[in-house]
């Protein structure tokens, strides 16, 4: 998973406010479980909100994330949707079971996938051949620390709804996650997200009966692209060259180095709700053919959602400011194309 400039992507900011259990600077198991120790005897909570009444949802917790009024997520809980009964898959760094906003009973479930790895990666030593297994248990990143971009996504898209610091969007579903192993940076590089590790998560998380799996991980532009994305006169990714990515991968597919192209396209042929977060890289440009495959494979477009940035303040200045896949409008170089604007910038989230 990167971070705004080499991490895999999802359109927030960290959160500033008393719960760390996860953090930037100290991330690491122990400190997540610390965090919760001073939560344990918290009074039971009392749900407020009301059936037809929107207003009623506007609790403090609920207010701590504009996001969630953008989206006009008080409607949907005043109308009747919680996210309960829903399965809701994370395919991430793994999320983080024993945070507090994940206390309610069998709010996590951390899925095991192993088998033989595909690819060389050469920002953490693993090397094709190597046998993997993932159980939930944090790992490092391409930066030499525990992972906690899963646990970031989870808190955003489920985490409880009981009186705490903020909660998430479907704050009553109940999370599965898997963890793709994949430390980042995104490069531009087809063959990249391995296909054994990824076919597992992807098999797992379908196994389970998730109804959608959000990710936030892609092929990525290369550096000729993204580092000048803002400068209007700078070359941009356009939809030719994601179709240059897409003619590799359907090169792969049905293979097991394709596995993570592939897995995505089974998931959304099922049924499956599959979401990708658009891109990470200022952004003049155009999603890569992860985030656009729904435009490439057709079949699939019913069932896919690629999510770019709403900026809180959509003032120039500020989208200029904004470190993610913020223009929208761009999703619209892929003809007959349909976008979201979802991801936030300024999100109150769990790290």
């Amino acid at each position: 998973m990167k971070d705004a400039s080499h991490t895999r992507h999802t359109s927030v900011t960290p959160l500033r406010q008393a719960i760390r259990a996860i953090n930037r600077a100290s991330c690491g198991a122990l400190a997540c479980y610390l965090a919760t120790l001073g939560v344990a005897h918290a009074a039971p909570y009392v749900e407020a909100g009301q059936t037809g009444n929107a207003a009623s949802w506007r609790s403090a917790e609920f207010n701590a994330d504009w996001g969630l009024g953008a989206i006009n997520a008080d409607q949907a809980y005043a109308a009747g949707y919680s996210g309960k009964g829903i399965k809701l898959g994370i395919f991430d760094q793994p999320v983080y079971a024993p945070h507090p906003e994940f206390s309610s009973a069998n709010k996590v479930v951390n899925l095991v996938t192993s088998g033989i790895r595909e690819y060389t990666d050469p920002y953490i030593p693993v090397k094709a051949g190597d046998a993997f297994r993932y159980d939930g248990a944090p790992t490092l990143d391409s930066g030499g620390k525990l992972g906690n971009h899963g646990t970031h996504v989870g808190g955003i898209a489920g985490g409880d709804r009981d009186g705490g610091p903020m909660h998430g969007v479907a704050y009553n579903a109940q999370i599965f996650s898997a963890d793709n192993g994949d430390p980042g940076p995104e490069d531009g590089i087809v063959l990249g997200n391995d296909g054994a590790v990824y076919q597992a998560g992807w098999n797992a998380l379908v196994s389970s009966g998730a109804r959608v799996i959000n990710n936030s991980w892609g092929i990525g532009i290369t550096d000729r692209f993204s580092k000048g994305g803002r400068d209007p006169a700078f070359p941009h990714f356009t939809v030719q060259d994601a179709q240059v990515q897409f003619d590799q991968i359907r090169q792969i597919l049905g293979t097991r180095p394709g596995g993570a192209y592939q897995g995505a396209i089974d998931a959304a042929r099922s049924g499956v709700v599959t979401i990708f977060a658009a891109g990470n890289d200022y952004n003049l440009n155009n999603p890569d053919a992860m985030a656009g495959l729904g435009y490439f494979v057709p079949d699939i477009a019913p069932n896919w959602l690629t999510v770019a940035a709403l900026q809180q303040n959509p003032d120039a200045a500020a989208a200029a400011t904004t470190p993610y896949s913020k223009l929208g409008g761009m999703l619209l170089g892929y003809p007959d194309s349909v976008d979201v604007l979802g991801d936030r910038h300024g999100l109150y989230c769990l790290l």
